[in-house]
């Protein structure tokens, strides 16, 4: 594998085991919150909130611009729907989900989930065989658990973790699709 492929799987780990220890010492089962609301509640979490966002999303971004977009079919399409990924990804630990500058990240945060599903469905369409199938049933999962965050906003950190963890392995199918 080319080392340009090596930061996506680095992110992957650095997220999945960031986000799960960030909501195992910040969630409270008796007030549910999304991660960017549990980032916002001091100082402490919000330099953590930003400093999970601000390194996994540059580590996704080399794999995907040096590597997975040069090869991928669908190469304007794919590139912007991972520019809304990336710059909102980016603009989330700007702007935090409290007082003047919830409303702005929320729109942000949901930019970034359309762009993430997206993609996912892209790569479906810009692979072949069995990754095809894959990136189906990674996308079609998305979608479910976005729905289901909707509708159940009491376990909607459940769902958004899941939809994030989903979007990277998605990212690292086609890395392994392309290689």
């Amino acid at each position: 594998m080319h080392w340009t492929t090596y930061p996506a799987f680095a992110g992957t780990v650095i997220s999945m085991v960031g986000w799960c220890y960030f909501v195992y010492t910040n969630h409270d089962k008796m007030n549910p919150a999304t991660l960017s609301e549990l980032g916002a509640a001091s100082s402490t979490t919000l330099t953590y909130f930003r400093t999970v966002l601000w390194v996994c999303g540059p580590l996704f971004a080399i794999t995907m611009i040096f590597f997975v977009l040069p090869k991928i079919e669908f190469f304007y399409l794919n590139l912007l729907a991972y520019s809304f990924t990336i710059v909102n990804e980016i603009l989330l630990g700007v702007f935090p989900a409290i007082g003047k500058t919830r409303r702005l990240h929320d729109l942000l945060a949901f930019v970034m989930a359309a762009s993430m599903l997206i993609m996912a469905y892209l790569f479906a369409f810009s692979l072949e065989g069995n990754y095809t199938t894959a990136q189906l049933v990674m996308a079609a999962s998305m979608t479910v658990l976005g729905i289901l965050g909707l509708l159940d906003r009491k376990n909607f950190i459940f769902y958004e973790l899941s939809f994030i963890f989903i979007s990277h392995f998605t990212i690292l199918t086609a890395v392994l699709a392309l290689s």
